[in-house]
């Protein structure tokens, strides 16, 4: 099983790498067509879990193709169980965030949910701005903005 299996989680069906239907070009392309209108602002990429070793490839083929398509045009904004200072410095952490806009990171914690957070579930989890060009692996945390 993949993820974090966090009590509470809105999306346990997610965990299990072998159910729903398999991620193809087709899946993608469909995806990318729907991104198109422009009643949508952009991409929300969550679990399961999007940084596992079993996702990343896809996900950063995806937001990739996403901001080739659609450059700054559409925000990608991708939700993960891990604190990303855990994992920033990962080759392959660092090329999904040069496409990425926003990152909510930390396991969903059920005994610090609140119903009026903005863009997280639990109190622990933090909402980030990925920063772009010459700052690498840096982020502004605008949880106490929002």
């Amino acid at each position: 099983m993949e993820g974090h299996a966090c009590k509470g989680c809105h999306n346990s069906k997610a965990w299990d790498p072998r159910s729903g239907k398999k991620w193809d070009a087709d899946s993608e392309n469909k995806v990318i067509r729907s991104l198109s209108k422009s009643y949508i602002s952009g991409l929300s990429v969550l679990g399961g879990e999007p940084l596992s070793d079993f996702n990343i490839d896809g996900v950063i083929e995806l937001v990739k193709k996403c901001k080739e398509e659609f450059g700054s045009t559409k925000d990608i904004w991708l939700w993960t169980g891990y604190n990303l200072d855990d994992r920033i410095n990962e080759p392959k952490v660092q090329q999904l965030l040069s496409y990425v806009d926003m990152v909510v990171d930390g396991p969903f914690e059920e005994d610090k949910h609140l119903i009026n957070l903005k863009f997280r579930g639990s109190t622990n989890q933090r909402v980030l701005k990925i920063e772009k060009g010459n700052k690498v692996n840096s982020y502004i945390d605008f949880t106490g903005r929002i």
